[in-house]
């Protein structure tokens, strides 16, 4: 999702993560054409730059089942990054099998929008996974996209960023 991201968030800059050599460089060439300056596509695992570097938000699509997902993320969530996943409709039996690692985590999942795709093809799910503070609750967030998925209207920040993982689709 980090392309059409930047398209509608253009003053956010992304990290496009994507392991397989040749889609890498066709994205880096569609980022290219589009004239997307607020991108930058890394041919390596996301878990890897994840080890490297903090995000504010990270957000994946068609990578695995949420429980195998905290396993690749689980560091990030830690750190206090949230993480937007693109989910299908099965996405409520994903969070209860999950249930045991999110706790692990002191992190929280919460379905923040299920919306019909055209033509009858099917019902997505975006999640929303974020670290609890010590009280139990989550903390104040500083993302403009965090923010937007839950209809909470506040700027953005400038010196923010994003992540788009991409692994296989």
């Amino acid at each position: 999702p980090g392309i059409p991201l930047s398209v509608v968030l253009p003053a956010t800059r992304f990290t496009l993560a994507e392991s397989i050599g040749k889609k890498a460089r066709f994205i880096e060439s569609a980022v290219a054409a589009l004239e997307l300056t607020s991108i930058e596509v890394r041919p390596e695992r996301a878990e890897q730059i994840l080890e490297k570097k903090r995000f504010s938000i990270v957000t994946a699509r068609a990578v695995a089942p949420l429980s195998k997902m905290l396993k690749l993320f689980g560091t990030a969530v830690r750190k206090g990054d949230t993480l937007i996943l693109y989910k299908g409709p099965d996405v409520d039996e994903e969070i209860e099998v999950a249930r045991p690692d999110i706790q692990r985590l002191r992190a929280r999942a919460k379905v923040v929008l299920r919306y019909d795709l055209p033509d009858n093809a099917g019902t997505r799910t975006i999640v929303k996974i974020e670290k609890l503070d010590w009280s139990g609750t989550t903390g104040p967030e500083s993302s403009f996209l965090a923010k937007k998925l839950d209809r909470e209207p506040q700027p953005a920040s400038d010196e923010r960023e994003s992540a788009k993982w991409r692994d296989g689709s």
